[in-house]
């Protein structure tokens, strides 16, 4: 902790560049490990001179450095939670956005990231969403940025930033429901806003992003009739999971379907990325929770395009949420005999069932990653 603490005095922005090159490589390598993590999270004036340092200071590299160290800290759960708790916390996170709008180049994707991962978890999120809203960081401003990118770059330095972690951070606001309410006040207004970039082609991380954002609101069933019929949710979530239309549909199935998900030319692709995939079935599942959704849903033949989907889907976890929804829409409504599944209530052993599932649904994820990294 002594070397910690004699590692700060060069964290300043009149330091010598050299010197605090050599200080942020230290802290930036502590930072790697979790035990390192831990260390420097009890170092409590730490974040707030490293997002000074990525904001303000007068070299590029020393920027990004002191942003790397805190995509890394922020990575770890428990430090992400003690980063919303400091008695500066207000600061920090204002500082954060403030890099963001003002576009500070290379620390705003970095900014991004690390209120991405100071918002997983739920707790921490209330406490990040309490301080930007307690500031007037409203979510409209924060649909602003996010819809306002430019996606060119400058000619002479590529210096323009992307900020598509912007959609993971809006997700991660969405568990709460306050955040979802915001997005589905006045018509869905601010949903709208966000529903062009479920087919958003030049970065996997706002489009998945956006998608687990709509999925979350798909939790609120109020809304689930305004969606579908106003702001046409179904096409927008069944167009991803489309592939070229097969020569096995009539002209009565063809004629069924919404207007966009009819005669999809052979270089239509669908949806590449498999927890995209599952998002979006994710979000059909919620949206048959009611029983008008399911109508609404039958009554566009949503199952033509999830049947073709499960033929060809090689991703388990994706077939079998596809399966999920399937089963649904099959079902009669006399066979179902709720008008809503979520007033319906769980016995404790499926309970029970279901944890396990999660549990080793999670444990294959965590598998997958460790293949990946190796």
């Amino acid at each position: 902790m002594e070397a910690v603490q004699e590692i700060l005095q060069f964290l300043d922005l009149n330091t010598r560049i050299d010197l605090k090159g050599t200080a942020l490589e230290s802290i930036l390598g502590l930072t790697a490990s979790e035990e390192g993590a831990n260390l420097l999270s009890n170092v409590k004036e730490l974040f707030m001179l490293l997002v000074i340092i990525a904001e303000k200071d007068k070299s590029e590299v020393i920027r990004k450095d002191a942003a790397l160290a805190l995509i890394n800290l922020s990575a770890n759960k428990e430090v992400a939670l003690k980063m919303t708790k400091l008695s500066d916390s207000d600061k920090l996170v204002n500082t954060l956005w403030s890099i963001i709008v003002k576009k500070v180049y290379p620390s705003a994707d970095p900014a991004c990231m690390i209120l991405s991962n100071m918002t997983i978890e739920k707790v921490s999120c209330v406490n990040v969403y309490e301080i930007l809203m307690k500031n007037k960081v409203t979510m409209s401003k924060i649909i602003d940025v996010l819809c306002n990118q430019d996606d060119s770059t400058d000619e002479e330095k590529g210096k323009n930033p992307k900020l598509h972690y912007l959609g993971p951070f809006v997700s991660n606001l969405s568990q709460l429901s306050g955040v979802r309410e915001k997005l589905l006040a006045d018509s869905c207004k601010l949903m709208s806003r966000l529903l062009p970039f479920t087919e958003y082609l030049t970065s996997t991380v706002r489009r998945g992003g956006v998608i687990g954002a709509v999925r979350n609101c798909c939790f609120d069933t109020a809304y689930h009739e305004m969606l579908l019929t106003d702001m046409d949710l179904l096409t927008r979530l069944i167009l991803p999971l489309a592939g070229p239309t097969p020569d096995s549909f009539d002209e009565t199935e063809m004629e069924t379907l919404p207007i966009d998900l009819q005669y999809l030319d052979e270089d239509k692709k669908i949806e590449e990325d498999a927890d995209i995939r599952k998002l979006l079935l994710e979000a059909l599942l919620q949206l048959c929770a009611t029983k008008k959704a399911r109508e609404i849903i039958r009554d566009q033949n949503a199952y033509l395009i999830l049947r073709e989907l499960h033929k060809i889907e090689s991703d388990e976890t994706v077939k079998l949420a596809c399966e999920n929804v399937i089963d649904i829409l099959i079902k009669k409504e006399d066979e179902i005999k709720f008008d809503n599944y979520k007033t319906v209530e769980v016995p404790e052993d499926l309970h029970e069932k279901f944890d396990k599932e999660l549990e080793l649904e999670k444990s294959e994820k965590e598998k997958e990653m460790e293949k990946s990294e190796n």
